[in-house]
């Protein structure tokens, strides 16, 4: 069960964005993080219980006294989670639009921990032949040339 964090300021769609991600993905653990209490218990180094944390921008124009608070909020929030060495994603719009990008940086983790468990460690192979012993007579044969 992939473990997914959602945070922002305020008037961000983080509740709703949540609902959306469970209805497209039951499978997903979704936790919409109250920002003054993540602001508050993150610490230097900390390990994210979560498997990613994804931040919501501030794309949607805002009016009145709401623009200077969610901009301070989201500048300290950037903060804390760099401090803590937490990585994130940024995402933006509003209704389907963020569910897709939500959704294209879930599959994205999802994609990149399924090819490093895949991938098979590199070995060197020759270029132009199949035997083990090429590079040891090549070597060989330069040794005895630079002798004559």
């Amino acid at each position: 069960m992939l473990r997914v964090a959602l945070l922002g300021a305020q008037a961000t769609a983080r509740t709703n964005l949540a609902a959306a991600l469970l209805s497209a993905r039951p499978e997903l653990q979704v936790t919409v993080i109250d920002h003054c209490k993540m602001l508050d218990s993150l610490t230097p180094g900390q390990h994210s219980p979560f498997d990613i944390t994804l931040l919501m921008g501030l794309d949607l124009p805002r009016g009145g006294q709401d623009a200077p608070e969610a901009e301070t909020t989201d500048v300290r929030l950037r903060s804390a989670l760099a401090t803590a060495g937490i990585s994130y994603k940024v995402i933006y719009g509003c209704g389907p639009e963020l569910l897709q990008h939500a959704l294209g940086a879930v599959d994205a983790l999802v994609s990149d921990q399924t090819s490093l468990h895949s991938r098979k460690p590199w070995v060197w192979t020759c270029d132009t032949c199949s035997d083990p012993q090429c590079e040891r007579r090549l070597l060989s044969d330069l040794i005895a040339a630079r002798g004559e």
